[in-house]
C-alpha cells in the first residue's frame, strides 16, 4: 500500500506537548502522508514553533474558530489522503503506527482499524493502558454492545482509530455542536457504517493524562458541557436505534449506561441535565451507582453517593481556587 494518509492536528494552546506531537507524525516509518494543522485560536507559543517546521509535508491554517470540531472538520476539508489519521496536540503515535494500522486495512476499504492505548503523564512518565477489554471484537455491532452496555465504559480514545477517507464520508462530519463527547458521538457513526473493526494488538498510541484540574478539558466540565454530554448521548442512541441491529433488552442497557453517568456527574453542576438523565434511566429500569469499589465505594454505602459527590466537587472547587 503506497496510500496518501492525512493526519490532522487540532491545536489550542498545547505548547510545548506540541512538538513532542509533531516530531511522532514527522518521524513515522510510513512516509507517504501529510501533516494537516489546524491552530485554533492560540496564544501560547505554539504559532512560534510552528514556523520553524520545514517539512514539506506540513502545511499549518491558522484560525479562530474555537471549537475543536469545527478545527477538525476544517483540517478534513483541507486533506487530500486517501486514509486519516486524527491526532490531538498533546499526544502522541507510535513510531510505525501509520504503517501498521495502514497494513491492517489492505483489501478492506470500510475497515476501521484500532490500537490499544497507553496514557502517559505531562512529563510523558507511563501510567496504565486504557479501553483495552472492549477492543478485540471484529463485528462492528457487536464492539459497540459490549463498549456501551458497560455503565463504566470509557470510549476508545480518537487517536486509536485509523480509517479510511472514504468510511469517514460514509460516516459524516463531526458535529459542531458538541463541545464534549464529540469525539463518541463521531466514532458511534463511524463505527456502524464500518464493515469490521481491526484490532491491531500493540500499543501505538499514547494519550497525555493531566493531573492539574485546570489543564484537562475533561477535569472542567461545566453546565455546558454537561449539555452537549447529554445530546451526544441522545444522539448515540439515535444511531443505534435507526441501524436496526439492538433489541429493547439491549437499548435499555445502553441507556442505563449512558444517562447513569452523565446523571452521576451532573448532580450539583448541571440540575436540569441530571433531572433529564435520571429520567432516562428509570424509564430503563436500570441505575448504576457511580461508586463499585475503593473507599469512595464504602462511604457511598453510609451516606449515599450524592453525599460522596457533594464532599468531592466541593474539595475540586478548593483546589481549583488554588
Amino acid at each position: 500500500m503506497n496510500n496518501l494518509v492525512s493526519v490532522i492536528v487540532t491545536n489550542c494552546n498545547k505548547y510545548p506537548y506540541i512538538v513532542e506531537c509533531i516530531n511522532s507524525v514527522l518521524s513515522q516509518t510510513y512516509t507517504n502522508l501529510e501533516l494537516i494543522i489546524v491552530n485554533d485560536n492560540t496564544t501560547d507559543h505554539s504559532h512560534e514553533y510552528l514556523m520553524t517546521l520545514t517539512d514539506c509535508r506540513t502545511t499549518i491554517y491558522n484560525v479562530d474558530f474555537s471549537n475543536a470540531s469545527k478545527s477538525r472538520n476544517y483540517g478534513f476539508q483541507k486533506s487530500s489522503g486517501e486514509f486519516i489519521q486524527y491526532l490531538d496536540a498533546d499526544d502522541i503515535l507510535d513510531f510505525n503506527k501509520i504503517e501498521i494500522q495502514l497494513n491492517s486495512l489492505i483489501g478492506n476499504i470500510l475497515g476501521l482499524s484500532v490500537c490499544r492505548t497507553m496514557a502517559i503523564s505531562e512529563n510523558g512518565e507511563l501510567l496504565q493502558e486504557i479501553d483495552t477489554e472492549f477492543l478485540n471484537q471484529s463485528n462492528p455491532f457487536k464492539f459497540i454492545r459490549s463498549l456501551y452496555s458497560n455503565p463504566y465504559h470509557g470510549m476508545v480514545q480518537p487517536n486509536a482509530w485509523f480509517f479510511s477517507r472514504e468510511l469517514h464520508e460514509l460516516a459524516g462530519s463531526w458535529n459542531q455542536n458538541l463541545t464534549l463527547d464529540d469525539d463518541g458521538e463521531f466514532f458511534c457513526r463511524v463505527i456502524l457504517k464500518a464493515d469490521r473493526i481491526v484490532f491491531c494488538d500493540e500499543i501505538l498510541n499514547y494519550y497525555r493524562k493531566f493531573q492539574k484540574i485546570n489543564q484537562s478539558l475533561s477535569l472542567m466540565r461545566n453546565y455546558t458541557s454537561w449539555e452537549s454530554a447529554y445530546l451526544s448521548a441522545n444522539l448515540k442512541v439515535d444511531h443505534l436505534i435507526n441501524c436496526g441491529q439492538f433489541n429493547k433488552e439491549q437499548m435499555d442497557k445502553i441507556n442505563a449506561s449512558f444517562f447513569s453517568v452523565i446523571a452521576s456527574d451532573a448532580y450539583l453542576i448541571n440540575s436540569e441535565v441530571y433531572k433529564k438523565s435520571m429520567k432516562k434511566t428509570n424509564l430503563s429500569g436500570y441505575f448504576h451507582e457511580p461508586y463499585t469499589a475503593g473507599f469512595s465505594y464504602f462511604l457511598s454505602c453510609l451516606i449515599g453517593w450524592r453525599a460522596v459527590k457533594l464532599i468531592k466537587f466541593l474539595k475540586n472547587k478548593i483546589q481549583f481556587k488554588q
